[in-house]
């Protein structure tokens, strides 16, 4: 069984012994598996950890040829490997983690928008982001997932993984070109940017209710013995509704551009590492 393993092996340019490829391709799943797992769009607790371990896994064997360098590596002690194994988890994490951040400002603007429209103590749990999120925002999420799909977006991000291996190769470790700092002021601010995108995509809800609450503030200064807060509560549920629909296809028309931001963020922390 080994010899006709080790004879497969050769036969693809590869002049380790077997347990130094399996290492190799330990190596390449511990990334592959922890990026995709992270994705709301390929992971998540929506998807079977069979399913994940098999796209990883069918991934990993397409890449491997290109992704394992060809000459002969030698012996790995057993410290080296565990550092290995640790650098590419945390590679795979970070990726994953950047990966998700557009979904996560998606759910939050519908989360910003059921709040101001008095509509937040309905939630329900989100396999995708393993998380509770409020109706608006299970709705915005599930279509832009969705939105992500169709315009084969998994597919740039399986590429943009892939390209990650040539970026920082599987024997070395980071380098930090210009240093630690700038890799983490770029995901501190990416990070920041999604508050920011979340209240773009809000934004035309929330500027409809607080004119309501300017309205009814008007009508309880008119009318004193008005109940101003039990009546506006159904029409600023209704009318924050309204807007989101009339506005959905603002939001989702703004969703390509960010998600070609999000797969150039990947690329930019791939170059601050390499």
């Amino acid at each position: 069984m080994l010899s006709a393993l080790q004879h497969i092996i050769a036969s693809l340019g590869f002049h380790d012994d077997v347990g130094t490829v399996i290492v190799l391709f330990g190596l390449v799943m511990a990334r592959l598996v922890t990026a995709i797992s992270l994705t709301p769009f390929l992971g998540g607790r929506s998807t079977a950890s069979q399913i994940k371990i098999g796209i990883a896994f069918l991934t990993g064997i397409l890449l491997f040829p290109s992704v394992v360098p060809r000459t002969t590596i030698g012996e790995l002690s057993s410290f080296h490997v565990l550092c290995l194994f640790i650098k590419e988890g945390v590679i795979g994490a970070i990726i994953g983690f950047l990966a998700q951040i557009i979904f996560q400002s998606v759910q939050m603007a519908g989360a910003t928008m059921d709040y101001a429209r008095g509509m937040s103590q309905a939630t329900f749990f989100a396999p995708q982001l393993e998380t509770n999120v409020s109706l608006l925002g299970q709705l915005q999420l599930q279509a832009t997932i969705v939105l992500f799909l169709v315009f084969n977006g998994h597919l740039l991000f399986l590429r943009a993984l892939a390209a990650s291996f040539a970026k920082v190769p599987l024997l070395d470790f980071p380098h930090f070109t210009g240093g630690v700092l700038p890799a983490g002021e770029q995901m501190a601010r990416y990070t920041a940017d999604s508050l920011v995108i979340a209240v773009q995509l809000s934004a035309p809800v929330l500027v409809a209710l607080f004119l309501v609450d300017v309205s009814f503030g008007v009508i309880g200064k008119v009318a004193s013995g008005f109940n101003v807060h039990n009546e506006s509560q159904p029409v600023k549920a209704l009318l924050g509704l309204g807007v989101f629909f009339l506005t959905l296809s603002y939001i989702l028309g703004r969703m390509p551009g960010h998600f070609a931001d999000m797969l150039q963020q990947i690329k930019r922390f791939l170059l601050h590492i390499s």
